[in-house]
């Protein structure tokens, strides 16, 4: 991957699967991956001739599927529940 910001919002979504499918807490890869996508980002965003790329819009787009709650709550509970996730 040749952009580090999306490579930080790949590895930080991977992160977050992995802790959601052990049933584990949250560990210190996802919050690390997701700090890093978040700084590189407002670097970017920082900087008055930057135009947006398909990276970009990825990376963010990866930390919205984090921020955003699902649209259907009860739904996203009782599936974990089946999985025994919760």
């Amino acid at each position: 991957m040749s952009d580090p910001a999306l490579m930080h919002a790949t590895l930080f979504v991977a992160a977050l699967s992995r802790c959601l499918l052990r049933s584990k807490y949250f560990d210190q890869d996802i919050f690390y991956h997701r700090g890093m996508t978040i700084k590189l980002m407002s670097e970017r965003l920082e900087d008055p001739e930057f135009r947006p790329t398909d990276a970009s819009i990825s990376a963010i787009a990866c930390l919205l599927g984090f921020e955003v709650p699902p649209p259907f709550p009860a739904a996203l509970r009782d599936f974990c529940k089946r999985r025994s996730l919760i």
